[in-house]
């Protein structure tokens, strides 16, 4: 079956369950989205969030998504670090002269 999401900053995917179209995306403020689809569609859900929606004069659904809430990130101390040093390509003396190298 055949969507068309016009809108918002991005769309991950959208899935139709009875009347309701689910779509999953981004979006990096607030803004609008208009969904074409089957005439049976008459409800839509944005990150499992539903959307009011209001029909347009053409068929398609449109709604006003809300953009995303400020949150109080806390990001754990970043201790005990651990490396591997696995480029030998970062090195002065590398060669890709080697057999390695040879098609």
């Amino acid at each position: 079956m055949l969507v068309l999401v016009q809108g918002p900053y991005l769309v991950r995917g959208a899935s139709i369950s009875g009347n309701t179209l689910a779509v999953t995306g981004d979006n990096v403020n607030a803004s609008h989205i208009e969904v074409f689809g089957p005439r049976s569609v008459t409800a839509v859900t944005w990150n499992g969030k539903a959307v009011i929606t209001t029909p347009s004069g053409y068929g398609s659904l449109l709604a006003n998504l809300a953009g995303p809430i400020d949150a109080n990130v806390v990001l754990p101390p970043l201790t005990s670090w651990k490396v591997a040093d696995s480029l030998p390509e970062r090195l002065v003396s590398y060669s890709d002269s080697g057999p390695a190298w040879v098609g």
